[in-house]
């Protein structure tokens, strides 16, 4: 099956098909007009047979994602390849970001957008103009090609001959030798072997460092405890990413400090690759300047990449970083953060016609209010988690903040990912007479009912962590909720943290309520087994985090099946047992927009943090 783009004559709305297991893409690109939103149309599927839903499921949510999309007027589309395909090498490239932690890929258990210009992992995913920029098929990086046992608890990587680490101003590595077997033994003794590891808790396959092995200098060997059906993926989505121990355990050395503070700093971060980085300043900015040796090249046999220096500037500031975009200073709006609003779309669209515009489904950035359940807590009720679901006005959600064009559904997965299951096919998974649509409803009478019967007929008063870290639409959402919560008796007083803080108070789990991403990604592994999993749920908010014993075991059980109609079976029950439970308030759904200054060739964003691989491929012509 394969994803593809395609124009509807009647409307001139691009429809995006997302398959399953898409391996290739057909493009036909359409410069959109400027499109005024339309008002919210909730497009929900009509019950499918099962037969029909458990042999593909990804048409079945596409469908009904494409139909609100286009009765809604959003002109979905994704950049042409250029033509002709000439790279011109050198220059400058300017871009924006929210924070500047380029070694939160070692410190915070993530291949993070900053980490992906110095830092690769075994596989990767297909980016670039002519791809969908949702299709998650895994394809060689690092390791040019794998095999895996029968029992699929041997992954064996065959790794590329001529990568090396790149020096950079700090820090000198022997550029001369190849990377091998034995340096990502290495990293994994710090990925996996640090106490306060983030990669174990996503990785419960693995047991630790030991399970990766050097069979030699080009081939490394993995041992998974279980079956897992987005192992790949993970590796792909997550890392570890490729990182030189030799800097860090100098540091040690020289600054007597323990391996969690020394691999943390820009002056140790030597990857393979594209860039390296040769400038930090805290809160201002990033500079990377072209690996000369670095190991790729495009499909014509140039090396990579071809930009000389890229720089990111913090910049917080959504009308300063409009500014700069309009000006031609920056070179693409909206990839560190969430997203363009629909209003700064419309905006920038007027006023710089020619931008080249990405916009489709986002069915990878759901946000959720996620509650502080120790013992004794009100959310412990069910009834008090229903009553704030059904407080909110979804579509009103999408009127207001999203200016029209996104999808009010509330469900763990989000429209438009393979595995979502559409209102229509939830039933009363619990039995108690109410079907799991019903949380899909706004209600504000029956929730303050809810509230009464749940013995809080006088109200709860707590906080609500939030942040303007993630954009103004992120915090404005925030500040939805909180007034939809307190029609009901929920008084949340808003507890604005950004950075570090914010970080520190979640992961302590200082909040009564918080606003954030209880998952990210496309495999039900980034949503389920990060979102929902007691022990991710402990690294994640302390004290605070969710504890569901049946829960648990339903995830472990669709974590290990490999059968493809078998987990999509699994994964529906997760999202029945979920949408009864309500144990987060999900969010409404995005359309995502990107925009692309013309100049900028060959360059189209995929949703997914490591966005380094896409600028690899990517030239200035100006």
């Amino acid at each position: 099956m394969t994803g593809r783009l395609v124009t509807l004559a009647s409307t001139g709305v691009l429809v995006f098909l997302l398959a399953a297991c898409s391996a290739s893409t057909e493009v036909t690109n359409v410069q959109a007009p400027l499109a005024e939103p339309a008002p919210v149309v909730t497009a929900i599927a009509p019950p499918v047979e099962a037969a029909r839903a458990m042999a593909a499921p990804a048409l079945v949510a596409s469908e009904v994602v494409n139909q609100a999309a286009s009765r809604m007027g959003v002109p979905l589309q994704v950049p042409a390849p250029p033509d002709p395909y000439a790279p011109k090498p050198g220059g400058k490239l300017d871009l924006v970001s929210y924070r500047q932690t380029p070694w939160e890929s070692l410190e915070r258990g993530s291949y993070s957008r900053e980490g992906s210009f110095i830092a690769e992992t075994l596989v990767y995913f297909a980016v670039g103009p002519g791809t969908n920029p949702a299709d998650y098929t895994v394809q060689p990086n690092l390791a040019e090609s794998w095999e895996v046992s029968g029992d699929h608890l041997t992954y064996t990587f065959h790794l590329r001959h001529g990568v090396k680490f790149a020096s950079q101003s700090n820090v000198q590595v022997d550029e001369t030798v190849d990377v091998t077997a034995h340096d990502w033994v290495e990293m994994m003794k710090i990925a996996f072997g640090l106490p306060t590891s983030r990669f174990v808790a996503p990785f419960p396959e693995l047991d630790g460092p030991q399970s990766w092995r050097a069979v030699d200098d080009y081939t490394l060997e993995v041992k998974l405890n279980r079956p897992s059906a987005a192992f790949l993926y993970k590796l792909a989505r997550r890392g570890p990413p490729l990182f030189s121990v030799q800097p860090i355990r100098e540091r040690m050395e020289r600054e007597g400090l323990p391996l969690n503070e020394a691999l943390k700093g820009w002056e140790v971060q030597v990857g393979t690759g594209p860039w390296v980085l040769t400038d930090w300043v805290g809160d201002v900015s990033n500079r990377y300047e072209r690996n000369p040796n670095y190991w790729k090249t495009d499909g014509e046999g140039n090396q990579l990449p071809f930009i000389d220096q890229i720089e990111f500037f913090v910049m917080k500031d959504e009308r300063a970083q409009d500014a700069g975009f309009r000006t031609g200073k920056i070179a693409a709006a909206a990839i560190d953060t969430c997203g363009l609003s629909t209003e700064r779309y419309m905006d920038l669209n007027r006023s710089n016609p020619e931008i080249v515009w990405e916009i489709f489904v986002d069915p990878t950035n759901q946000r959720a209010v996620v509650p502080d359940y120790r013992e004794g807590t009100p959310w412990q009720d069910v009834r008090v988690r229903r009553a704030m679901q059904l407080a909110i006005d979804k579509e009103g959600w999408v009127s207001s903040v999203l200016g029209g064009w996104g999808l009010p559904y509330s469900t763990p997965l989000a429209p438009g990912n393979q595995y979502w299951l559409p209102p229509g096919q939830y039933g009363d998974y619990d039995g108690d007479g109410v079907p799991g649509e019903r949380y899909l409803e706004h209600d504000v009478d029956a929730a303050r009912q809810l509230m009464a019967e749940a013995g809080y007929a006088d109200g709860i008063k707590g906080r609500f962590l939030l942040t303007h870290d993630l954009g103004n639409r992120f915090f404005s959402e925030g500040e939805l909720i909180v007034e939809a919560l307190r029609k009901i008796g929920i008084d949340m007083t808003i507890e604005v943290k950004d950075g570090a803080a914010r970080r520190s108070a979640r992961s302590a789990g200082d909040f009564d309520l918080v606003y954030t991403f209880p998952g990210y990604g496309w495999d039900p592994s980034d949503w389920f087994l990060r979102g929902y999993s007691s022990q991710n749920n402990a690294d994640t908010y302390g004290p605070a985090g969710l504890v569901d014993p049946v829960l648990d075991r339903m995830i472990e059980e669709e974590e290990r099946t490999l059968e493809p109609a078998r987990r999509w079976q699994l994964v529906a029950d997760l999202q029945r047992y979920l949408q009864e439970k309500q144990y987060y308030t999900m969010s409404t759904n995005w359309i995502q927009i990107v925009g692309i200054q013309p100049w900028l060739k060959n360059y189209q964003y995929h949703y997914i943090s490591p966005i380094g691989p896409s600028f690899a491929i990517a030239w200035i012509d100006r």
